[in-house]
């Protein structure tokens, strides 16, 4: 006999918007598809994960915060070649908006990708930004202790030195 299953009440993106105070609830009432999958994979690795970094990327920052950089530094690198494209080609200046809405330009399409993975990017750099910050905390606090014990790297590894026996 199958068993029953209980859902929570605000698993649905249209309940979950109800549930919202009015302040933060979207203007449109129309439901994206991608409110109803929730990606539960680390940005670095790909690993499955509620937040958007594992725990091991997390507790690793050193390659974490290279990946991250090399993402968002390729994500702007695409988006200034596909302005510089179609500034080109509309003949308006670097720095303001692009007027093209040409549907035939795979153009338009790559400059609009990229538009929308900024956005993104923003996210990821926050994420960036707390990893960077945590890391910078973990090191204030290993300095400190071991100013407090006295110790210090190098006489952890004299005192190795005067332990090791002699042949």
């Amino acid at each position: 006999m199958p068993k029953t299953r209980y859902l929570d009440p605000t698993a649905s993106p249209r309940k979950a918007k109800e549930m919202m105070p009015m302040d933060f609830k979207p203007s449109s009432n129309r439901l994206n598809i991608e409110e109803h999958f929730f990606n539960s994979q680390c940005l670095v690795c790909g690993s499955p994960t509620s937040e958007g970094l594992c725990d091991d990327c997390y507790f690793f920052p050193e390659e974490t915060i290279a990946i991250l950089l090399g993402r968002i530094q390729a994500n702007d690198m695409r988006l200034i070649k596909t302005q510089q494209i179609c500034t080109t080609c509309t003949g308006t200046m670097l720095g303001e908006p692009v007027q093209c809405e040409s549907l035939d330009c795979p153009w338009f399409f790559s400059r609009k990708r990229a538009d929308n993975e900024q956005e993104f990017m923003m996210i990821v750099q926050e994420i960036l930004e707390d990893v960077v910050n945590a890391k910078m905390e973990e090191s204030v606090y290993s300095t400190t202790d071991n100013e407090e014990s006295g110790n210090s790297e190098d006489d952890d590894y004299m005192d190795f030195l005067f332990q090791t026996p002699e042949n």
